[in-house]
């Protein structure tokens, strides 16, 4: 939020000092490149925190390796390693959605997904042999984990009647989609 302060700031100052210089000079005032490097600040600090929230989903993340997706299974609940998930962002997201702005929270919700859908992929393709029962699990366990990513933006927040974003949601549309036919 300090780099989204100093953005403003400085858009502020440049409309303080063309105000006082003559008006054919006005137009040479000019602060878009320390905008740039503030705006590139908080997006830096943004990645930043996606790739630490990512390294809290390495442990259920491997955990997602370890069963025998190839043997008869049972069907039911999600998996453990989905219900760690949510546990982790709902520990770690009020404190997040409170330190960031509405766009930047968008930014790093947008972010975070796009990462964890790859990384959760990735870890498809590593599960050797898949049963139809354990394919079915897995779509049980990506229909929960769409859920609580669709929650992603609102989680933490103090307003009652906060809506996710449709452009959020259609994310996960093409996800689960892509999902089905691997």
């Amino acid at each position: 939020n300090t780099g989204e302060y100093c953005y403003d700031t400085t858009q502020q100052l440049r409309n303080s000092v063309q105000r006082l210089v003559p008006p054919e000079l006005s137009e040479q005032v000019t602060v878009d490149s320390e905008q740039d490097a503030f705006h590139g600040v908080s997006t830096k600090g943004v990645k930043a925190l996606v790739t630490h929230v990512l390294a809290q989903m390495e442990p259920p993340l491997a955990k997602m390796l370890k069963p025998n997706w190839g043997a008869n299974m049972e069907v039911g609940d999600s998996s453990d390693f989905i219900s760690d998930i949510g546990s982790e962002l709902n520990r770690i997201m009020p404190t997040i959605s409170g330190c960031l702005s509405a766009t930047y929270l968008r930014f790093f919700c947008d972010k975070f997904v796009t990462a964890l859908i790859q990384r959760y992929i990735a870890n498809i393709y590593k599960c050797k042999r898949v049963s139809e029962t354990g394919a079915q699990q897995m779509l049980l366990d990506i229909q929960t984990l769409q859920l609580i990513l669709v929650r992603l933006p609102i989680l933490g927040s103090t307003e009652a009647s906060v809506n996710v974003p449709a452009r959020f949601t259609s994310t996960f549309s093409s996800f689960y989609f892509f999902i089905m036919f691997v």
